[in-house]
């Protein structure tokens, strides 16, 4: 392509017919078109296995699990302290020691989901 052989010169030393040769050339010089097409500017997104897909979605479920303890937590804290607005039975008879318990329960059971998939994607 730089021009310093002849073209059937270089399909011999590569073992290869010149049909190949001209097939290769169109291939390279396609490609190196499309890379000069416009594009997005950065490093492409990674795509994510089907582990780390299942891990980001049980990382998105562990945050929502805990704003919904947090939301909880400070539902119980005015049902508690204004027990006239609490609207839920359940609210007045839970303690903050029970629902503490349940919360870390809760992420221990999480955790160790996660850690096993980890383990198995290890292996």
């Amino acid at each position: 392509m730089a021009g310093n052989l002849p073209i059937r010169e270089a399909c011999d030393r590569l073992g290869i017919e010149e049909a190949m040769f001209f097939k290769l050339r169109a291939q390279a010089l396609q490609a190196g078109l499309a890379r000069l097409e416009p594009r997005r500017s950065g490093r492409p997104a990674r795509s994510l296995s089907p582990e780390d897909r299942r891990i980001a979605e049980l990382e998105q479920e562990l945050h929502e699990k805990e704003a919904e303890l947090e939301a909880l937590a400070l539902r119980l804290e005015i049902a508690q302290a204004m027990p006239e607005l609490a609207q839920d039975e359940s609210l007045k008879k839970t303690t903050p020691q029970n629902q503490r318990r349940q919360q870390l329960a809760q992420r221990k059971q999480l955790r160790k989901r996660l850690a096993k998939r980890k383990r198995r994607r290890r292996k």
